[in-house]
């Protein structure tokens, strides 16, 4: 199961998506079809295209489109499933779905004909229909461990909380709040998290324990270890005192006592965590990378979805070309891109180096991927994609693929007029974490990385 935003990274725009997007949506949804997923926490980033478009891949998909917030506007029905129940080993396990509900402005929510409830109330509404139904209960929330620690603070019958990835908490273990546990996976797909959960002891709470960690996750657990903290020092301050001279053996007693007590419950919590009848939970990140094999037919269906997006991208522009048809980048504006065969008429030393670095062969990469016609990678791949002036497309600028000067240095066109007008000083570590970030490329590292592709002081 996902808890949100998988299929866009933008958010809502009004318009239909562009070819490439919209079967990417649908690749997505064959995957999962042939991946036996059990269900789909509706996002933000989801909703991007609008829910015309989601429905239509809702239509598609073998497993619920889950959210219990997000509401026709004029009917307040639901506009997705808001819940499902699955039997999974035995056990029925009740999965619902919220979003944040200002996660998503007042317009486009009026564009899309939606409304975003509270999400405390619909869980509310959720579990008041799970009750005596279920015997376990998972939320998926795409917002992140903040917000997923508030909803756990406030409902018990929450087992288990599956939320999205943010770039500042990332849990690489899940972690006990309330009843509840939480987990959460990082971005892009890069990871799938596995939960193997054992429950010997069905009574409620279940109290799961985190399998490899010596310390018992249990919250009472962690409560009386801080208490016991407290006492000691307490304890070993009035044993100064006694050593003073001083006559505090009353409450020397009053805190022994209490340590003792302490002490046996924590003994106890920890007895029932090693015991054959505790409730575990195992959790591992499972990294996606080339050292795994692609599943044939989820590989096939991507390949599909390559040679689609292809067929279907170059014909377009190919008829936009013949009817005279072109984007508004691809006129004469002021500034403009001119690409760097021209830039190495000068500067003939500068052009050889960068034709040497991996910067001159970014498009290259993406067409032995059978990537060239996707859109939303050629901001990193091409020059000067969605500015005045920039790439357009394969046919109309084909001397602005790769990354070239003007990528780093703006369009040049006024230089090539006047070599007394100055270009964009150089480039900041911003421009190039544009690009070279965690999601794109793990291995980037500045301070170094920049020294290899930095233009020669000649």
């Amino acid at each position: 199961m996902d808890s949100g935003n998988l299929l866009f990274r933008q958010k809502y725009n009004g318009r239909n998506p562009d070819i490439s997007l919209s079967l990417q949506g649908k690749r997505f949804i064959e995957s999962y079809n042939a991946m036996g997923w059990t269900a789909l926490g509706i996002g933000d980033s989801d909703l991007a295209f609008g829910i015309e478009y989601l429905k239509e891949l809702e239509s598609m998909a073998d497993f619920p489109f889950l959210s219990a917030n997000i509401l026709d506007k004029e009917g307040g029905e639901y506009v997705f499933t808001p819940y499902t129940i699955k039997k999974l080993s035995g056990f029925k396990v009740g999965i619902t779905a919220i979003i944040g509900k200002d996660l998503l402005k007042s317009d486009k929510k009026d564009q899309m004909g939606i409304y975003i409830d509270d999400e405390e109330l619909a869980l509310k509404k959720v579990f008041k229909e799970f009750k005596r139904k279920v015997d376990f209960v998972i939320v998926l929330s795409p917002t992140g461990f903040k917000e997923g620690k508030i909803i756990a603070e406030k409902f018990d019958e929450i087992d288990l909380i599956l939320t999205g990835y943010k770039p500042t908490t990332n849990l690489y273990q899940p972690t006990k709040i309330g009843n509840a546990l939480i987990a959460q996976v990082f971005s892009r797909g890069k990871y799938i998290g596995r939960l193997d959960i054992e429950i010997n002891d069905s009574s409620r709470p279940y109290n799961l324990y985190i399998e490899g960690k010596n310390e018992n996750v249990n919250s009472e657990y962690k409560i009386l270890e801080t208490r016991r903290k407290h006492l000691e020092k307490a304890y070993n301050k009035f044993l100064k005192k006694k050593e003073e001279g001083k006559n505090v053996d009353a409450g020397l007693k009053i805190l022994k006592n209490d340590l003792d007590k302490i002490i046996a419950k924590m003994n106890k919590l920890k007895d029932e965590s090693e015991s054959k009848n505790r409730n575990t939970i195992s959790a591992s990140l499972i990294t996606l990378d080339d050292n795994l094999a692609n599943d044939p037919e989820v590989k096939k269906i991507g390949e599909k979805y390559k040679d689609e997006v292809i067929d279907k991208n170059s014909n377009l522009q190919k008829d936009m070309l013949k009817n005279g048809k072109r984007s508004p980048t691809d006129l004469a504006q002021d500034p403009h891109y001119v690409g760097s065969k021209v830039c190495g008429t000068c500067h003939h030393a500068i052009s050889a180096f960068v034709k040497k670095t991996r910067h001159s062969i970014a498009f290259e990469t993406l067409e032995k991927e059978k990537r060239q016609f996707e859109a939303n990678c050629f901001e990193c791949h091409t020059t000067g994609y969605k500015k005045p002036g920039g790439f357009t497309n394969i046919f109309t600028a084909k001397n602005l693929l790769d990354v070239q000067c003007e990528a780093c240095h703006g369009p040049a066109s006024r230089h090539v007029l006047d070599s007394t007008v100055k270009l964009k000083k150089p480039t900041s570590k911003n421009d190039c974490i544009s690009c070279h970030d965690s999601d794109n490329d793990d291995n980037f590292i500045y301070s170094t990385d920049v020294k290899i592709i930095k233009c020669p002081n000649i």
